[in-house]
């Protein structure tokens, strides 16, 4: 929880989320 308070108050949320949404998308799907 304390990673996710830094990612979001440094802007990195838009850029970083951007890329891992696909790929932590299918990996959830795959895992789910």
């Amino acid at each position: 929880m304390k990673e996710g308070s830094k990612v979001p108050r440094r802007g990195n949320v838009p850029k970083r989320e951007v890329l891992p949404d696909p790929v932590y998308n299918s990996t959830l799907v795959t895992k789910l």
